[in-house]
């Protein structure tokens, strides 16, 4: 199965999913936007545990990602992998 094309949203708020600040309202407001526009829309949120993923229709995705963040001694972070 491959990826659906369009503009993929990476977040970690998405309106009456996951919701702890502002976040939420820029992305759901971005992402029924852009589908109001007729363009493929993706958001893609870290897979919580207290999300009920059959109420949602949820599927997991065919990718991984990799964020490298910075060392706390300063040393660059390794180099990221390509997804």
């Amino acid at each position: 199965m491959g990826l659906k094309a369009g503009i993929w949203q990476l977040t970690r708020e998405y309106a009456s999913i996951a919701e702890a600040g502002g976040v939420k309202d820029v992305v759901t407001g971005l992402a029924k936007s852009i589908a109001a526009a007729g363009i493929p829309s993706t958001v893609v949120l870290p897979r919580y545990g207290f999300v009920d993923l059959a109420a949602l229709k949820a599927r997991k995705l065919p990718v991984s990602f990799a964020i490298p963040l910075p060392r706390e001694n300063g040393s660059p972070p390794p180099a990221p992998e390509p997804v």
